[in-house]
Formats: structure tokens, C-alpha cells, sequence
């Protein structure tokens, strides 16, 4: 008899862990569906645009991201909307790391220019 109570009560409390475990799993996932995403801070998801170095605009970037490639969970897909509402945003060229409509001499002029006490700018 205490041979059958055993196993009846050991069927009951392995069910009851399996509900338990199903409960926890569905909090978690829920949790993790509500969980406000958190990129990197702005310079530093621009240091790693930067150093990828694959667009020169934003509609190069726009179609990177159409064909699924973004894999980094740190980087907004659309950086414009995202560093733009906290008033972060700087513009395409910036975050790409491209300068539109200079010639090579304009950068060099721009690389090169000091201020008055001649510190580089």
C-alpha cells in the first residue's frame, strides 16, 4: 500500500513540476516579448557602422536591412527613428562615416584644418 501511495504521489508531483515549468517558460517568454530592446549608445553603434565600412548611403543600409542581414542586436535597423527620437541623430553621412559631395582635396582641407592656436579641430 505505501509502495502504491509512493508512486501515485510521485505521478502527481511530477505532473504538477511539468505545469510549474510550463507556467515559468510562458512568464519568460512573455517577459521577453514586452522587454524594451536596448541598443548600443549612439557612438558607439556609429564606431561599428563605421568600422564595417559596407554602405555609402542610407538607401544602401535600408536594403542591407530589407534582405535580413542585420544580425547585430545591439544596432537599431532604422538608427534614424531610433537615435533620432533621443535627439542623438546626426544624419546619413555621419553614421555611415561618408562625406557627400567632397572632392579628396576637401578632405584633406578638412583633415588638416586647426584652430587659431593651431590645435587640430
Amino acid at each position: 500500500m505505501a509502495g502504491g501511495e509512493g508512486a501515485g504521489s510521485s505521478g502527481e508531483e511530477s505532473l504538477s513540476v511539468k505545469v510549474f515549468r510550463e507556467q515559468l517558460e510562458r512568464k519568460w517568454m512573455l517577459s521577453r516579448i514586452r522587454a524594451k530592446t536596448v541598443f548600443l549608445p549612439f557612438e558607439e553603434a556609429v564606431k561599428w557602422t563605421r568600422a564595417l565600412g559596407w554602405w555609402e548611403s542610407k538607401e544602401e543600409w535600408q536594403e542591407w536591412i530589407e534582405w535580413g542581414e542585420l544580425k547585430n542586436p545591439y544596432i537599431p535597423s532604422n538608427p534614424e527613428r531610433y537615435y533620432g527620437e533621443r535627439g542623438e541623430w546626426k544624419g546619413w553621412d555621419y553614421w555611415l562615416g561618408v562625406r557627400s559631395g567632397c572632392s579628396p582635396e576637401d578632405l584633406v582641407d578638412i583633415a588638416t584644418r586647426r584652430t587659431e592656436d593651431g590645435t587640430p579641430l
